[in-house]
């Protein structure tokens, strides 16, 4: 998934298929002239803050900041042909790596990341950041 900030400075993502890359085919927001900001793949390792409203992000500790824990992205999936009278929502599903690799979790929404101040990180095998 491509994020990237259109005219107005909203977060926005588009879901980049592999069939689509196969072809050479430019993403819509590259025809619309907004620049990528960050590429965010499935497996990929997102920080962030935990809320005490959103279960899945209760469990503190790990190497992780205080405050703050890590998730691995599963999947990406569009809800509904349109949202909001425009385009359609992306959700993220992850998996809370601190405490299961296989399971299905929670998931955010584009317009939801910023309340978590998400950020990707790139960990070492040793789990160091």
């Amino acid at each position: 998934m491509d994020l990237y900030h259109d005219k107005n400075g909203k977060l926005c993502g588009e879901i980049i298929r592999k069939i689509d890359f196969n072809k050479n085919k430019i993403p819509n927001y590259k025809n619309e002239r907004y620049n990528l900001l960050e590429g965010i793949y499935q497996g990929n390792t997102l920080e962030t803050d935990i809320n005490e409203n959103k279960h899945s992000l209760k469990n503190e500790g790990g190497p992780a900041p205080s405050g703050r824990t890590f998730v691995k992205v599963l999947i990406f999936t569009e809800i509904g042909k349109y949202f909001e009278g425009k385009k359609y929502q992306i959700r993220i599903f992850f998996s809370n790596i601190l405490k299961s690799e296989h399971n299905q979790e929670d998931s955010f929404s584009i317009s939801s990341m910023q309340n978590y101040n998400i950020r990707k990180v790139i960990l070492t095998p040793l789990g160091f950041i």
